[in-house]
């Protein structure tokens, strides 16, 4: 036993940090359109890879031999925009997200911003994007890619400004959108006059 793990550390040293960089790839890819669509061309390869070779299709195999560059090429001009947010979060993964001084920094600005708002007596509903995608609900509002910041809160939330209607999506420290739609809950509410934020809320 201990002879077999002398041999063969390194491979499993090296199975373990293929899975984790594929594993991370998932991630930053898996909330993308051309997502479902990837997963499902490559367990067609890989299907008919495994028949052909337990069959022997040469044929098949030699296709898939010759075609495999091509399908790869063009895979990265169909999908580039999916590539491309899909590269943007691997790279705001927690494996590469921004530091703690910066993380501590947002946090103030958070601070700060509720504090200012509820001085003003200005209603707000934030959404900070964690493992779960908000995609869904960025889609419904307009998207931004801004510096979160008291001031830009106020400005959005301030009332008959254009965007202060619904909430805000914030991703890593940036304020991904405005003016989102989020589910309202389906509790009775004694107060008739409670908005959609305030249901979205609870």
């Amino acid at each position: 036993m201990w002879k077999f793990i002398q041999d063969h550390w390194r491979d499993g040293i090296e199975i373990l940090l293929l899975a984790s960089c594929i594993y991370q790839v998932y991630k930053a890819f898996r909330a993308t359109r051309g997502a479902q669509i990837l997963v499902g061309l490559g367990t067609i390869l890989v299907v008919l890879t495994l028949v052909s070779t337990f069959f022997r299709f040469e044929v098949i195999q030699w296709i898939i031999t010759r075609a495999a560059a091509i399908l790869a090429f063009a895979l990265i001009v169909i999908f580039q925009p999916e590539l491309r947010n899909g590269l943007a979060r691997l790279g705001s993964n927690r494996l590469f997200s921004f530091s703690s001084k910066r993380r501590v920094a947002f946090l103030e600005r958070f601070a700060d911003a509720v504090i200012n708002l509820s001085k003003k007596r200005v209603g707000a509903l934030f959404a900070i994007q964690r493992d779960i995608s908000l995609k869904e609900h960025l889609e419904s509002g307009v998207v931004l890619d801004a510096q979160f910041s008291p001031e830009l809160a106020l400005a959005i939330f301030y009332p008959k400004a254009p965007l202060h209607d619904g909430g805000m999506i914030i991703a890593d420290d940036r304020v991904a959108g405005a003016a989102c739609v989020f589910p309202v809950t389906e509790k009775e509410m004694q107060d008739r006059s409670t908005g959609l934020r305030h249901r979205a809320a609870i």
